[in-house]
This record gives structure tokens, C-alpha cells and sequence, in this order.
């Protein structure tokens, strides 16, 4: 079924604040890149304050690796012509089933049920994800592999030989830094995980009890099964409670509206007899006033239908890494994608001014091209592969000609 699908999540890589900036480990004999990884990762957040919460810097890095090591060497039994495709979570929730003469952790046993009973979570990455979290926080992480390492047979069902979990040597060292992660102490949210499916970024939360209402006084819209909303009414209810146009309603009454319709939506008010009504909206923005991305493209998606937000749209997100294809001298030719450009704009470039340009950008383009970013000491420019024309030149009188330029990769 399309919930089984296991979805592809384009992460970006992330940077490390410099005071925080440590090299690598170099791997040691019979580790493994993945382990070595989490053990530089799992370095940088014992050296920060505790407890660690959602929006600390190492977070996502952190828990990107430790699915990664998860994930590795996994096995997709029951899978028909690739889809349907297994996740941890697959061999996690019913592990319970096969502890034969073992007593049951009646923690693990309760955080298995109550992910596995969630209206929110709708595929196993999502289920996963919110696993490890919940883990993190109650300290249980270590439990569920140290139970599937006892019965052999079904370590070899899920995982392939020689893998992390599966050897024995390179399973020790990863209960090793396990182990370390005990150390640690984690208040994450749990309640916030309708999005675990897309992207390891928890946004912000908003839950609102509003006096009883028969009507929305407001209007959503879909795309991709969420309601994104488009219109408040100004000095509503809805508007006073901090409801703005681009958040995204998650909840009605209590009930998950993923997937829903209008009509569902008029039901749940005229049938729920409460003395409130509860909603819960996902806003627009994380807490640095950086947009939130699954809610930005589904956004862009209402503003112009022509654009499918889709992780394989260029326009939305492009992945592709830049290369350098020339340097002479002190000038390097980068190869990027061009989307567009906004002229006419008088207002100082503030974080609002270039977010609403980059989406007029992404609204009105229709076609991307591969062009050269040129740079050097006193200028950069934009050009087509195969003609001589410049689309963008842009001065940089501060600079002289005797002060180095140091380039990072684009």
C-alpha cells in the first residue's frame, strides 16, 4: 500500500558552528564509516548543555546518523518488485513477540504500543523516527537490539551478514556508544511528529482551544493530503489564537485531518458535542523564522498548480552538487542551476525581502537552465553554457586587487 512505501527524505548537509568544528575520527581497525560517524557526532553533543532539545544543532545530524546505522545492511523481506519496502520499524514492533523465555521490558513494550497505536504516524520511517526519539528521551535505545542480537535466526532474517547489528564485533562497538547516548539527557516533543514521515525537523507545535464552533472562520486548502490553510478572517477566533494563512491544520476535535476533506472537516464540528473546540495548527515557521520546507512547497504548490511539489521538481529543491569547471588564474567557474532573478527591489534585503523573492522566483519560473557562476577579485557573473551573454553581473568595489579570496564549495 502507498503508507508502506518508505519515503526518501533529500537531507542537506549540516553545518557545524566553528567554536564546535572537530575533525573526524579517523576510522579505527574493524569499525565501520557509519559507526565512526555517530561516535563524532555523539562527541559534539556531550560537549554542549543539557538537556538536549528539538533546535539544538546537533540534533538532526545526530539522529540522521544513528537511522543511518539502523538502516544499514537491512534486509526488505516481503517486498514485491521493490515496493513495500521494510524499515527498522518493521523488525522493532513486533519484536516483542519473539522473546520466548526472556522477560519483557514493560518500557519498551509501552513505547512500541503507543507508536505503533498513532493516528500521526502513517508509514514506517515516520514510526521509526518517532521510535528513536521517544528511545532517546526514556534511555531505551540499546533494548531493542540487545534483544534481537539473542535470537540469531531472526537477526539474519532482518539483516544481511557482516552488517552493524548483525556482526558481533562491530554490534559491541555500536552498544559501546549506546551506551555513551545513556549519558545524555534528552526532553524531546512527542506529541509534534506528524511530519517524522518527510524530514527529521520538528516544526512548532501550536494547540488552541477555541469556545464551540459549528463553522471554520477560516478556508484550507490541500496539497499533498495536508490542509494548508489560505484564509483567515481577520479578528476571528482563529486569527486572535496566532492561526496565520500557510500554517497547517493538523488536527480538529482531536482527530487528524491528514488526508481529509472539507466535508470531513464541517462533520467532525457538527458531530463532536464538547464544551471546546481544539485544533491544532503546524505553523509556517520554525522558531528562527526560517520557513519550514514540507510546508513551504505545499504553499508554493496552492500558489501555482502548474508547480508539483515534488522532491524531484529542480524547481523546489535541487540537490544536484555544484562543480568547479574551470579556475584561471583568480577567477573559478562553478557549474549551477539558474532559476531566475528579481529586479526593481528598493527595500533594504532583509530575511523577508529575499524569502519573498525567492518565492516569486519559484512561483513564475518554468524552466531551469545550466549556466556558470564566474567569480573572481573584483566581480561575479552569470552566464549560459553555449553563449556569450551575461544574465547577472554584480561588482565588488570593496575588494582590491592584492586582498585573497578564499572560495568554499557552493
Amino acid at each position: 500500500t502507498r503508507d508502506d512505501v518508505m519515503s526518501v527524505e533529500h537531507a542537506g548537509q549540516h553545518s557545524l558552528e566553528p567554536e564546535v568544528q572537530m575533525e573526524r575520527d579517523s576510522p579505527s581497525l574493524g569499525s565501520h564509516p557509519l559507526l565512526d560517524e555517530l561516535r563524532g557526532v555523539l562527541r559534539r553533543l556531550k560537549c554542549t548543555p543539557q538537556p538536549i532539545r528539538d533546535g539544538h544543532d546537533h540534533l538532526v545530524p545526530f539522529c540522521e546518523s544513528l537511522e543511518a546505522v539502523f538502516r544499514s545492511g537491512l534486509k526488505h523481506p516481503n517486498s514485491w518488485f521493490g515496493l513495500n519496502k521494510q524499515d527498522y520499524w518493521a523488525w522493532i514492533e513486533p519484536l516483542q513477540d519473539y522473546y520466548f523465555n526472556e522477560k519483557q521490558n514493560p518500557l519498551l513494550r509501552d513505547v512500541v504500543t503507543a507508536v505503533a497505536s498513532s493516528t500521526k504516524l502513517r508509514t514506517l520511517q515516520a514510526k521509526g523516527r518517532c521510535f528513536l526519539r521517544i528511545a532517546l528521551c526514556q534511555k531505551l535505545l540499546s533494548v531493542p537490539i540487545e534483544h534481537l542480537a539473542k535470537n540469531e535466526r531472526l537477526t539474519n532474517y532482518w539483516y544481511h551478514s557482516g552488517s552493524i547489528i548483525s556482526s558481533p564485533a562491530l554490534r559491541e562497538l555500536l552498544m559501546g556508544l549506546l551506551f555513551e547516548v545513556t549519558e545524555l539527557d534528552f526532553e524531546l516533543e512527542v506529541d509534534n511528529s506528524s511530519f517524522l514521515d518527510e524530514t527529521w525537523i520538528i516544526p512548532v507545535f501550536l494547540p488552541r482551544k477555541l469556545p464551540p464552533i459549528k463553522t471554520l472562520d477560516m478556508k484550507v486548502g490541500y496539497a499533498d493530503r495536508r490542509a494548508v490553510i489560505v484564509l483567515v478572517e481577520k479578528g476571528s477566533l482563529a486569527d486572535k489564537a496566532g492561526v496565520e494563512v500557510g500554517d497547517v491544520l493538523d488536527e480538529l476535535c482531536g482527530e487528524p485531518v491528514y488526508d481529509s476533506t472539507h466535508g470531513k472537516l464541517k462533520q467532525i464540528l457538527l458531530t463532536k458535542t464538547v464544551d471546546a473546540t481544539e485544533l491544532t495548527v503546524v505553523k509556517k515557521h520554525l522558531p528562527d523564522g526560517s520557513p519550514f520546507y514540507p510546508i513551504l512547497k505545499r504553499e508554493l504548490q496552492l500558489q501555482n498548480q502548474s508547480l508539483p511539489a515534488s522532491p524531484e521538481n529542480p524547481l523546489l529543491l535541487h540537490r544536484r552538487p555544484s562543480r568547479v569547471v574551470q579556475t584561471h588564474g583568480e577567477s573559478t567557474d562553478y557549474s549551477i542551476v539558474y532559476l531566475g532573478k528579481v529586479e526593481g527591489i528598493r527595500k533594504e534585503p532583509t530575511q523577508d525581502v529575499i524569502d519573498a523573492a525567492v518565492s516569486w522566483v519559484l512561483t513564475t519560473t518554468e524552466r531551469s537552465q545550466e549556466i556558470i557562476f564566474k567569480i573572481n577579485q573584483s566581480e561575479v557573473s552569470l552566464c549560459p553554457l553555449q553563449k556569450e551573454v551575461v544574465l547577472l553581473l554584480h561588482v565588488l568595489p570593496n575588494l582590491s586587487a592584492t586582498t585573497p579570496l578564499s572560495l568554499p564549495p557552493l
